[in-house]
């Protein structure tokens, strides 16, 4: 008796379904609910953009973390580089919590390169721009699309004829300066990402860094393995001045003081930190010895104009502080465990954070009221 029950509710159970069916059949336009067409277009809009979404993120950070930068809220955007065979690849990062960096299942968007990043800056409203290995810069922009974010590119331009190796936007974030090692400088109109101006036959060597002044829009500074840095003001008919002159040792990373328009610091390959007044830039003003070795980057703080962190080809990242014109290290870490690469300033929390090629991502808590 109980199996003939059970085949009978089985029965019951397929003449069910086989009824919802024929009434989808009957009008195929319509499911139960009378919007088949509706849902389905929308499973599959939804299905796309899931897939576009996981096929856009990186499987893993790469191993050498070679530049970073803040955005005004706080977010960390964070460029890498690897080798696969005998051909580097890169990636770019962002985290909403800077924390979280460098693990990549807590990023907040991510996105492959065909090339490695040397350098990035961020352009505001959620964009930045790479310099990259193929001689070519391209903007990337972070995404917000239902309820998920991630990084879109908008545009690669390959102008270069050899490896970016700096870049810079200016304060009005209008114009970004790029250097490469084909010893040229293109300056690029964001709006329309053209390059409307070439800057050669001034350097005879890589560009080491470009930097444009926090101060005045039009004013650029450059230097160069060939030993210069020239001072570029793109107001006037003749915009190169040279600043210093075939220097004994050579200018590797330099950056404006950011509330002036005259005083900037340079790093060079023996590992000292320089400032130089542009009014007289024949009289270099007080020096010091920040690393042994040849330094790679330095940025001033934007809050405190009188800090400026440094790092080299070595493990250590230093802040030094200048106290009536006199420069002294307040804040020494070597916690990263090979070249530190990339430095950056929080705007929200004051604190310094860097990267290196240790795949790490460390945060500096800096004495700046001692």
């Amino acid at each position: 008796m109980k199996v003939v029950w059970c085949y009978y509710l089985q029965l019951l159970w397929i003449m069910s379904d086989v009824q919802d069916l024929t009434m989808v059949c009957d009008n195929p336009e319509k499911n139960l609910d009378g919007n088949w067409d509706e849902r389905q277009d929308e499973y599959e809009d939804l299905e796309r953009e899931d897939d576009s979404v996981i096929a856009s993120l990186p499987a893993s950070v790469d191993r050498n973390l070679d530049a970073l930068a803040y955005s005004e809220d706080g977010s960390l955007y964070l460029g890498s580089s690897c080798i696969t065979g005998r051909y580097w690849t890169g990636s770019a990062w962002c985290w909403k919590a800077p924390d979280l960096a460098p693990d990549v299942q807590l990023c907040t968007a991510g996105i492959e390169t065909q090339t490695g990043i040397s350098d990035l800056c961020y352009i505001g409203c959620d964009k930045i721009v790479l310099g990259e290995d193929s001689g070519g810069i391209e903007l990337i922009e972070l995404v917000t699309s239902g309820g998920r974010q991630y990084f879109n590119s908008k545009i690669c331009i390959v102008e270069h004829d050899d490896s970016v190796t700096t870049v810079t936007c200016n304060s009005s974030k209008s114009l970004v300066g790029s250097g490469g090692t084909d010893c040229s400088i293109k300056i690029w109109d964001l709006e329309s990402m053209i390059c409307h101006s070439t800057l050669r036959q001034v350097h005879d060597d890589s560009i080491t860094c470009v930097s444009f002044s926090r101060v005045s829009t039009e004013v650029l500074l450059s230097a160069s393995l060939d030993g210069k840095v020239i001072l570029w003001d793109f107001r006037t008919s003749q915009p190169a001045i040279r600043v210093c002159d075939v220097l004994c040792d050579k200018p590797l990373a330099l950056d404006w003081k950011p509330t002036s328009e005259h005083y900037f610091t340079y790093g060079n390959e023996s590992g000292h930190i320089i400032t130089v007044d542009l009014r007289s830039p024949e009289k270099c003003l007080q020096g010091l010895q920040a690393h042994e070795k040849p330094i790679f980057r330095v940025e001033y703080s934007s809050k405190y104009d009188n800090l400026l962190a440094t790092c080299a080809d070595d493990n250590a990242v230093r802040v030094v502080k200048y106290v009536d014109s006199l420069p002294e290290i307040i804040y020494d870490s070597e916690d990263h465990n090979d070249f530190v690469r990339g430095l950056s300033w929080c705007p929200v929390t004051d604190r310094l954070t860097s990267c290196g090629w240790d795949k790490q991502v460390l945060h500096h808590s800096v004495p700046v009221k001692s």
